[in-house]
């Protein structure tokens, strides 16, 4: 890498969630990503008879505090980045979204919001 440039970062997308996929070795990654949608929350619609937020958690306690009802629908990202080959966790944290977005939407931009998190990890000096 030349002083004064970022690394460059490139995405390969594995059709398994176990490190052997043959994807990791044929484009020698070095850093392999996990994601878990833990929680999408759709604030409800404006019918006044149904006023409850409707929520599909995933993973999450029942009384989980990211629960509480807001007007936003809400989505929350774990994730955790490991060298390829190590077992141990080399990064990891959470992203949430708040946004009144229909749910496809939020996701995406919650994924926008965790791969941005995750190269500027990467980029971070260790």
């Amino acid at each position: 890498m030349t002083k004064g440039k970022a690394a460059r970062v490139e995405t390969v997308l594995l059709e398994s969630s176990s490190e052997t996929d043959l994807g990791v070795r044929e484009a020698n990654c070095q850093f392999i990503l996990h994601t878990n949608v833990v929680e999408v929350i759709d604030a409800g619609t404006s019918d006044i008879s149904d006023r409850q937020p409707r929520s599909i958690r995933i993973g999450s306690a029942p009384d989980d505090p990211r629960a509480n009802a807001s007007n936003d629908n809400r989505a929350t990202v774990s994730y955790r980045i490991m060298r390829a080959g190590e077992l141990e966790v080399w990064a990891s944290g959470e992203v949430t979204a708040h946004d009144p977005l229909p749910d496809a939407m939020l996701l995406s931009h919650l994924m926008d919001q965790t791969a941005n998190r995750v190269v500027s990890e990467l980029r971070e000096p260790r």
